[in-house]
């Protein structure tokens, strides 16, 4: 109305009606966002994926074969070469443990400690040498391990246990058992033959009985040993096989006075020596060999002097075999001899003193 007695709007108002109507638009907008962000959720980025756990290739089984002994022995950083021979010399009251090439050239000394140490046997890796030292005084013997290059060395057990009184000879199998002669009694009257770790832990005995120096199959799984009936040691005995496990009875290989013995690298092949009757002289003691599936008359000599040759030890390549040679049993100058396995091109190496047993490789 425009006329007299009409109202005129107030400004206040005006204002108050345009910001509800500001408000309710928003508050419709908001609900609109609202209402499309519950229809359409925003997109978010996927969760990274983990990656996959890092994985590593299984370790390789400790080595069971020439690669190494498992044990944590001495060891040089080098292989020694396969024509060095690891052997005891002694000139009067000097001893030492040294290297010889099989054509007779003097090589490293291994060690030099003055000791009686004796009997060294060398690692399948050829890079560790075990052996014997006479303990004095009594009649004691301990086992040693140095690296072939004479860096470190190590003692490794006494004897004194009840499984091995009197420690007498060991071997070495491509698995690093040990195969140990041991005296029962300080007489000397019995021996037995078993099986030990390097740390001196027997393990089993295989036999019992006037026993020489064993020797281990290739694959480690036999072991081959001299064996007398009764009497004296001195001469040997009859040739023995048996498990290393124990699962089969000793099995007698071939008769005979035989010490010795040194199973081929090959496995095919056995050497040892054999005492022969001599009418007028000390038994001579040849150097032999015998297939491992032949007959046990299919032995060959390899030599046939009146001297006494033992102790042969196989070369890396199963060729050529290295020995020991006495003219009798009083001579205190023992020599050493390399042959052919067929018996060829045998020659004495030269040398000062004598030797003790060789090893070109374990037994």
């Amino acid at each position: 109305m425009t006329g007299p007695g009409a109202t005129t709007a107030r400004p206040d108002a005006r204002r108050l009606t345009t910001l509800l109507v500001a408000v309710l638009v928003v508050l419709t907008a908001a609900s609109g966002v609202v209402w499309w962000n519950v229809l359409n959720p925003p997109r978010t980025a996927p969760a990274a994926t983990p990656p996959a756990p890092a994985t590593t290739a299984p370790a390789e089984s400790p080595a069971t074969s020439p690669a190494g002994p498992t044990d944590d022995l001495p060891r040089s950083a080098r292989p020694l070469a396969d024509d060095q021979i690891v052997v005891r010399f002694n000139v009067g009251d000097d001893w030492t443990m040294s290297t010889i090439s099989s054509t007779g050239r003097r090589g490293s000394v291994v060690l030099a400690s003055g000791e009686q140490e004796i009997a060294p046997v060398v690692s399948h890796d050829r890079r560790t040498v075990l052996y014997l030292r006479r303990e004095r005084p009594g009649d004691r013997t301990s086992l040693h391990a140095v690296a072939a290059d004479g860096s470190v060395q190590r003692l490794l057990f006494r004897d004194g246990s009840p499984g091995c009184p009197f420690l007498r000879q060991v071997v070495w199998s491509v698995d690093g058992t040990l195969g140990v002669v041991c005296k029962l009694d300080q007489q000397g009257t019995i021996f037995t033959l078993g099986t030990a770790t390097t740390d001196g832990t027997f393990l089993r005995t295989l036999d019992v009985g006037l026993i020489g120096s064993p020797t281990f199959s290739p694959d480690g799984r036999q072991v081959l040993y001299p064996k007398a009936a009764s009497g004296s040691w001195s001469r040997g005995g009859p040739l023995y096989v048996t498990d290393v496990d124990g699962s089969t009875e000793p099995r007698q290989v071939v008769d005979g006075r035989n010490v010795g013995p040194a199973w081929a690298p090959t496995g095919r092949t056995i050497a040892f020596s054999r005492y022969v009757s001599v009418e007028g002289s000390d038994d001579p003691a040849h150097v032999v060999t015998l297939p491992v599936d032949g007959p046990p008359d299919a032995v060959d000599e390899l030599t046939a002097s009146e001297e006494i040759d033992t102790d042969p030890s196989w070369s890396p390549d199963g060729t050529h075999l290295v020995f020991r040679r006495a003219t009798d049993d009083s001579d205190d100058r023992l020599r050493l001899v390399v042959v052919t396995r067929d018996g060829d091109d045998e020659r004495e190496l030269e040398q000062d003193g004598t030797v003790g047993t060789p090893s070109w490789t374990p037994r």
